[in-house]
């Protein structure tokens, strides 16, 4: 039990870890009752706090340029399973990220491109945000076809 603790804490050191991902890693290497026992024990002892991990992960990803959908994707893929919109809104809110400035600000990084081929770029454009994970909603409101055609 102190192996599997220790490597517990050598693992959080590093980055902080999803109850989920804590049990999927020490299942590994040691059994899965040794793991179980010391996740109960990490969360007594307040190492483990699954709301604040997806907090900050949103947080992250939201300064880095992601949008809703590929946040709560990624955050569906590590094991959570109730993730909402709105959460991530909320989240944007209290961390000061307008995320519609966001768009608009990869919008300008694409209009300043020297291609000859303007709806070709608007095109890519609104390619690149709708896999970056923004509504489509939110990406018209911003890009619009005429800006990309001056």
């Amino acid at each position: 039990m102190k192996d599997v603790l220790k490597y517990c804490f050598r693992l959080l050191s590093r980055r902080d870890y999803l109850t989920s991902e804590i049990i999927e890693k020490v299942s590994k290497k040691f059994s899965y009752k040794d793991s179980l026992a010391v996740v109960d024990k990490l969360n007594e002892l307040k190492y483990l706090d699954d709301d604040k991990v997806v907090r900050n992960y949103v947080s992250y990803k939201l300064r880095s340029g992601y949008g809703r959908y590929y946040i709560s994707n990624k955050l569906f893929e590590r094991g959570v399973k109730n993730i909402s919109a709105d959460f991530i809104d909320t989240v944007a809110d209290e961390d000061g990220i307008d995320i519609l400035d966001k768009i608009n600000s990869f919008k300008l990084k694409f209009i300043d491109k020297n291609i000859e081929d303007r709806e070709k770029l608007y095109l890519r454009t609104l390619n690149y945000l709708k896999n970056r994970g923004y509504h489509i909603s939110d990406i018209v409101k911003i890009v619009k076809r005429e800006d990309f055609l001056k």
